[in-house]
């Protein structure tokens, strides 16, 4: 069988133009990558002048806010959560909201499996809650289900 010299010429350049897609979106991906990369040295690079020290223990926490003049910022939830999970991966971790909290705030995560007792005693009937409290761990505002960090920092 022979095949004619169209049909080489045809496949050929289909082969080029192939190619060509594909090492324009290599480079494009490429590019994508370096930006996503540079935001992201950007994004950390501000994160880390405001950090939360989480404390696990309320009684801990207050004695802090005691000594500092702050208020508390109760975090009731639990590993299994998956809108606790969404508050702290996308809400806690916001810039503006982490300088507000440390700022202002002795931030304390309680899981609520381990503690029922003191999720009984704020009345924890749903996950996430946070919770602001004042320096004797009296509540200011209770604040149920997830948050973005906009409605957060329009809360705090």
């Amino acid at each position: 069988m022979k095949i004619s010299l169209k049909i080489w010429v045809i496949a050929a350049l289909i082969i080029v133009v192939i190619a060509g897609v594909a090492m324009a979106l290599n480079s494009f991906n490429n590019s994508n990558q370096s930006l996503t990369n540079n935001y992201n040295n950007v994004s950390n690079e501000s994160n880390q002048s405001y950090s939360l020290k989480w404390y696990d223990n309320l009684d801990s926490a207050i004695s802090e806010a005691q000594k500092t003049n702050k208020l508390v910022f109760a975090f009731f939830s639990a590993n299994w959560c998956p809108a606790c999970q969404q508050l702290e991966s996308e809400t806690l971790i916001n810039e503006k909201v982490t300088q507000k909290l440390s700022q202002n705030y002795v931030e304390v995560k309680i899981d609520v499996d381990t503690n029922p007792e003191l999720s009984s005693k704020y009345g924890i009937y749903s996950i996430p809650t946070l919770i602001i409290m004042n320096s004797n761990g009296e509540e200011i505002k209770k604040i149920e289900g997830y948050q973005s960090p906009d409605q957060l920092l329009s809360i705090l």
